[in-house]
């Protein structure tokens, strides 16, 4: 049985919602792939959404099975026990990936490669966000760290796109994107 409070049934509805749109980005993203030509551009940003479509589906199993009602559920899903953890870890690594992901496919994009350093720092990027879980067990503080990221990940990739010309309606967009998401 579970329990919901107004509030929680609205932040999981709408964790819902995003996980949904994200794998809905995977098969479009995917369905493009096998049409074209798997050009690099497409397949980052398959990558990337994928990612993130993991990462989300992970956080919404960790807070939908936190509203099991019963003693052995609470202690469970409580915040700093096992699954709860693996769970933020997926989700935290998951958005270093997107986000990295999307530094590279904007790069892409704009026709440049992607700088050295974000190659060779992404990984340890991605295991130190992924680890990150178990230094902060609470959801809220590893909001605060990926939020961070975000930013960061949101300004490298816009800079390949500020110089860029003749790319299109769809850089455009992709530039106020990654400026809201910037500014969020």
């Amino acid at each position: 049985m579970f329990l919901f409070q107004g509030l929680d049934l609205i932040a999981l509805l709408g964790l819902f919602v995003q996980t949904f749109v994200a794998w809905v980005f995977v098969a479009i993203f995917g369905t493009m792939r096998r049409r074209e030509s798997a050009s690099n551009l497409l397949t980052t940003f398959y990558l990337a959404f994928l990612v993130l479509a993991v990462g989300l589906t992970a956080l919404s199993a960790r807070f939908f099975r936190a509203h099991d009602v019963g003693s052995e559920a609470e202690r469970l899903w409580r915040d700093g026990a096992f699954a709860p953890t693996v769970c933020y870890s997926i989700y935290e690594a998951a958005k270093a990936g997107f986000g990295l992901l999307v530094v590279r496919g904007s790069h892409a994009l704009a026709g440049r490669p992607t700088p050295r350093w974000i190659r060779i720092t992404a990984l340890p990027l991605v295991a130190a966000y992924a680890a990150s879980a178990v230094i902060l067990p609470q959801i809220e503080r590893l909001l605060y760290a990926q939020a961070f990221l975000m930013v960061a990940c949101a300004l490298l990739a816009l800079r390949p796109l500020t110089n860029a010309r003749d790319l299109g309606v769809g850089a455009r967009l992709l530039r106020i994107a990654l400026i809201a998401l910037a500014a969020s």
